[in-house]
């Protein structure tokens, strides 16, 4: 399928090169990105993974259930130098949390 979806089958879009302006041509805008998030002294940085059988960040294979069916249960991912530093030994249970909200998760 192909956005816009329409009645009936259509050429790709822009695949004559041109764009929906009146001089067909693009029009680009200069865009400032937000400046890095710095985390607080002591903090760590929450990055969402991927496991064994997902990609596409999961917004297909997320919803097939048997991908996910070799791991038990949810899980975090931290270096050992990390882990240890904090007092997290393999397999316990630890609260991961972010300004949107928290979970208890096993340690890996």
């Amino acid at each position: 399928m192909q956005w816009p979806v329409r009645s009936g089958p259509t050429a790709r879009l822009f695949g004559d090169g041109g764009f929906f302006t009146p001089d067909r041509r693009a029009r680009f805008a200069a865009v400032e990105p937000p400046p890095p998030l710095v985390p607080a002294p002591g903090a760590l940085r929450l990055n969402t993974g991927r496991v064994r059988d997902h990609w596409h960040t999961m917004t297909r294979t997320g919803k097939a259930a048997r991908l996910s069916a070799h791991l038990a249960e949810p899980f975090v991912e931290l270096h050992p130098d990390d882990a240890r530093g904090r007092g997290i030994r393999p397999a316990s249970l630890v609260r991961v949390f972010s300004p949107r909200g928290s979970i208890v998760v096993r340690a890996s």
